[in-house]
């Protein structure tokens, strides 16, 4: 205490009440806050980071000399716009503040009291009225303190040995008094920047799917959206992050399995943002909602809840969606992250529709010649695929399509989309197999076509028994083009004709 007391006579301080620079709040002391400890722990703080006695010092003096700066007023010169101190008070004031700052005191006066301009020809000094030179005064102080935080701040970053080409770096932030507001936009903003590249980092691999098969990447997300408060925000770029990190995951279009997980990621966030989502909010907010998307997957978030196709998303991830849904008032962007959602979700499903066509377009030329020993029926046997029969491409699509199958459902792919997938493949097999049979005049024959629609039957059929295999007890039929009665009734899609004749 005794070397505060000292500290206090030589910086020649009186009670914080009497500056003006202090005094403005009306709040000079806090109850929980004991100001002599926490001088000196500043005192040592500083030793800790290598600033010598002397610059510590110096430090203190510069601060002692703005607080006196502050109570420096001004009068009337004798000169009209002229100004002068007021009175001895501020003189005094005057005069403590150059002995600190090691100036002399009539060049502080003048500074404070004239305005000197610089041009080509001359030097030209103005007074300042006491109004003027008041704000003269308070410029002053402001640059002074704003240097020597910037000091400050290359002082400690040099002493913890920060290198300058470093990526990352370990500094001071002046976030002081932020804290009393109630709503801490500027901290939140930071904090949340920080948070962002940590939960990128996290979710930019594949990190699987929880016990009930949702992805923990989409709920991990939604969460840290939630508790960030992005959807309600006017503006962040967050939501632009995250869709450039989805963006950068699915370069690889010929992983099936990879974009498979994020086909399933994916529609698993925009089914959370469609139920958490609400846009009654205020007529800005209106009138830049985006425009509604008409196609299938702007669509398909919407019919979610009441899809029967929807199979695990609508019962694993709905429960497990409940526990966590808080429906909040969107802004634009959020909504705007929807959108970009949807799309993507679409050009994920386009690319596995697409990378299953590639596979089957060699093997669909090579289907539609029958084998020479055998005329029409050939299939109806139900002999299957001989070993060495030509028939045997019919197996290779079969394997083909369940490998996918088997891809999408280990990755917990919507059911709905699985149904999109096969259903517009299926619609793709049947032009090709029709196209091939017209542009070949040599297998566009009876017998070829027979061949054709047994196949595609004996396709069904086999494909229903590994969908039996591969989808959950307690996932409906796909749709109607793939119910087959025990009957042996040919679905609706294999009754119409694949071939002109």
């Amino acid at each position: 205490m005794f070397t505060i007391f000292m500290d206090v006579q030589r910086y020649k301080l009186g009670e914080p009440k009497t500056y003006h620079y202090l005094n403005q709040s009306k709040c000079l002391a806090v109850e929980s806050i004991n100001d002599a400890e926490e001088y000196q722990a500043t005192r040592r703080a500083m030793e800790v980071v290598g600033i010598s006695t002397e610059e510590q010092d110096a430090i203190f003096s510069v601060v002692a000399a703005i607080l006196h700066l502050g109570n420096i007023e001004f009068a009337k010169g004798a000169e009209i716009d002229s100004s002068i101190p007021k009175d001895e008070k501020s003189l005094f004031h005057l005069k403590t503040a150059a002995e600190l700052l090691s100036c002399d005191e009539k060049l502080l006066e003048d500074s404070l009291c004239k305005r000197i301009m610089v041009t080509r020809d001359e030097t030209i000094t103005k007074t300042l009225d006491p109004e003027a030179a008041t704000l003269s005064r308070d410029a002053l102080a402001k640059v002074m303190y704003s240097r020597l935080f910037d000091w400050l701040v290359d002082k400690i970053n040099t002493s913890i040995g920060q290198d300058p080409h470093s990526k990352y770096l370990i500094g001071v932030l002046d976030i002081y008094g932020f804290e009393s507001f109630k709503t801490n936009r500027c901290l939140s903003g930071m904090l949340v920047f920080m948070d962002v590249d940590a939960l990128i980092d996290c979710v930019k691999d594949n990190i699987g799917f929880s016990d009930n098969g949702k992805p923990v990447a989409a709920f991990t997300i939604y969460k840290c959206l939630l508790h960030w408060k992005c959807f309600e925000s006017e503006k962040t770029n967050v939501f632009d992050r995250l869709i450039q990190m989805i963006g950068s995951a699915i370069e690889n279009e010929d992983d099936n399995s990879h974009l498979a997980y994020w086909l399933t990621s994916t529609s698993a966030l925009l089914f959370l943002l469609e139920k958490s989502l609400k846009t009654g909010g205020s007529g800005a907010t209106q009138s830049k909602k985006p425009p509604a998307s008409t196609s299938l997957f702007g669509r398909m978030a919407m019919s979610f809840r009441s899809s029967p196709a929807s199979g695990n998303l609508a019962a694993a991830a709905e429960a497990a969606a409940n526990a966590v849904i808080r429906p909040v008032e969107a802004k634009y962007p959020a909504l705007l992250f929807k959108q970009q959602l949807a799309a993507y979700v679409e050009k994920m499903f386009g690319m596995v529709r697409d990378n299953l066509k590639k596979e089957l377009s060699t093997l669909l030329s090579l289907c539609i010649q029958a084998p020479r020993t055998s005329k029409g029926g050939m299939l109806r046997s139900g002999r299957s695929f001989g070993k060495d029969s030509p028939a045997v491409h019919w197996q290779s699509i079969i394997d083909c399509l369940n490998s996918l199958l088997v891809t999408l459902k280990e990755n917990h792919v919507p059911l709905v989309l699985i149904q999109k997938i096969y259903s517009q493949t299926f619609s793709f097999i049947n032009v090709q197999l029709f196209n091939s049979l017209l542009l070949r005049k040599e297998c566009c024959t009876f017998s070829n076509g027979e061949f054709v629609k047994s196949g595609l039957a004996e396709l069904e059929l086999c494909m229903l028994d590994r969908l039996g295999k591969n989808l959950n007890k307690s996932d409906k039929p796909l749709d109607s083009w793939l119910a087959v009665t025990s009957k042996g009734r040919t679905p609706p899609w294999a009754r119409q004709p694949v071939y002109g004749l």
